[in-house]
């Protein structure tokens, strides 16, 4: 019993490990492409956003965060995978 307690608790520490890294993996390519954008963007944002945000630049700052966040904490890394999984299916199905 406890060969199949401790190989059981390896594949779940593995498995967590790796959602936590593709995630803020994820996160941090998203990062990239929100540099891009805002690059692209040149400060011109739509105006749902500038009354949130004054400086376009702080946008970038939500998905390098999430990406610390997830590669720090499993919990938030699987609820950003799973968030990121079903908008993909909501969008691309």
């Amino acid at each position: 019993m406890s060969f199949l307690t401790g190989l059981i608790e390896k594949v779940k520490d593995s498995i967590a490990e790796t959602i936590r890294k593709f995630t803020a993996y994820s996160m941090a390519l998203f990062f990239i492409g929100s540099i891009y954008g805002a690059w692209v963007m040149t400060g011109h944002l739509p105006p749902f956003l500038s009354s949130f945000v004054q400086d376009p630049l702080a946008l970038l700052l939500i998905p390098l965060l999430l990406a610390l966040l997830a590669y720090v904490s499993t919990e938030i890394a699987v609820i950003i995978f799973v968030s990121l999984f079903g908008l993909m299916l909501i969008f691309f199905l």
